[in-house]
């Protein structure tokens, strides 16, 4: 007899110890097997719930690459940002042909009224909206791109404005306008002000600068 089943025979007892009972060596394994199951269940749980988060975010990702509209929602899209233009009241008309669209203004008063003879808009409003702050460059300038910036179906715009004797336009499109600021579509959508409204919209030397590559006066 041992000195530890001596112990567990006569001094456990008098102390107030409880012998530990042995456990069986089937017992045992079971307790490991019970172990590695439970966390074989929570690995398996958690990689699903990642997996599923990752399935969610790719699927968003893919469901907005995927959608195309059709060309009357194209146009339809398009009509509604070229009524936001600057000046929208005197747009004549708006063409749009495999990805470009084409923007012109009425050539004066005379006929804005015959387009839109209800308007109530008088010659004084008319010459006072394109003769103050540079009104036609900024116009061209910010109307051809917040187009491709709003729209991306949109390849390229070119706006005509016609004002007194004058034919002012701008052809932009969207390559180039990448190339000339260095940057992509998403990056001018995003940081719309800081890349491209200031400083080639309402700065002076950049709207000509920009008027100079893209525009043109006959």
């Amino acid at each position: 007899m041992d000195y530890k089943t001596l112990f567990d025979i006569y001094l456990a007892p008098q102390l107030g110890i409880k012998p530990k009972k042995k456990q069986s060596k089937l017992f045992k394994i079971l307790k490991v097997i019970i172990i590695i199951s439970i966390l074989w269940v929570v690995i398996v749980l958690i990689g699903g719930i990642i997996k599923s988060l990752n399935s969610h975010d790719t699927n968003s990702e893919k469901t907005e690459e995927k959608i195309i509209l059709t060309e009357e929602q194209q146009k339809e899209k398009l009509n509604t940002e070229c009524s936001r233009l600057r000046g929208s009241s005197f747009v004549k008309s708006v063409n749009f042909n495999n990805g470009f669209v084409k923007v012109e203004y009425v050539k004066n008063y005379k006929e804005y009224k015959k387009i839109k003879p209800e308007s109530g808009a008088k010659q004084s409003d008319y010459d006072t909206y394109w003769s103050t702050g540079h009104a036609i460059k900024k116009a061209l300038n910010d109307g051809s791109v917040r187009l491709m910036k709003k729209l991306d179906f949109v390849k390229g715009v070119e706006i005509i404005i016609p004002y007194k004797q004058k034919t002012y336009s701008i052809n932009v499109e969207k390559n180039q306008l990448e190339k000339f600021l260095n940057t992509d579509i998403k990056n001018i959508r995003e940081n719309w002000d800081e890349v491209f409204s200031n400083p080639y919209v309402y700065n002076k030397k950049g709207r000509e600068d920009f008027f100079k590559k893209f525009g043109k006066v006959e």
